[in-house]
């Protein structure tokens, strides 16, 4: 779903991966917040799916720099319970090789950033890649959701991967 052209900031090219994106109703966003949804629809027509709903994009980056390939963020690959898609496109990852990507840097746990750490056999599905996650990150998932997977696997897993 090639909705975002790559942009270029001086010698690296930075290219939008979208996996899908799936409507999300807006009764369930910021309930309590008191949010104008009909003023939100002007300033913002773009964010929303029809009169009820937001689209809710998955993303990462690739970030192709000459020292190497940085990988922002990996969509949430095969952790199924976060893939809801209206749309999806199934070679949103095509022409990435997994193996060249030498650093990831996750912005946070929750599983649509996080949860293609991993492939579907519980393999990293960047083998070659140095994990970058800020520890308080991994300390909130630890203290608010002990008990909860983190992203795709416990906090032990992520270890092991290097984060």
């Amino acid at each position: 779903m090639t909705h975002v052209e790559p942009i270029v900031v001086g010698r690296c090219t930075i290219r939008t991966i979208c996996e899908g994106f799936a409507p999300l109703p807006l009764v369930d966003e910021l309930p309590d917040a008191g949010v104008s949804w009909d003023r939100e629809r002007v300033t913002f027509p773009w964010a929303f799916y029809g009169t009820d709903a937001w689209a809710w994009h998955v993303h990462a980056f690739v970030v192709e720099t000459p020292a190497g390939v940085v990988l922002v963020d990996t969509g949430t690959g095969s952790f199924g319970p976060y893939r809801p898609w209206a749309e999806a496109d199934a070679d949103a990852w095509a022409g990435l090789d997994a193996s060249g990507v030498e650093n990831v840097v996750v912005t946070h746990l929750h599983a649509d950033h996080a949860g293609g750490m991993e492939d579907e056999s519980f393999e990293p599905r960047f083998p070659n890649a140095a994990y970058h996650l800020h520890p308080s990150d991994l300390r909130h998932f630890e203290s608010e959701h002990p008990d909860a997977y983190v992203a795709v696997r416990p906090a032990e897993r992520l270890e092991e991967l290097g984060v």
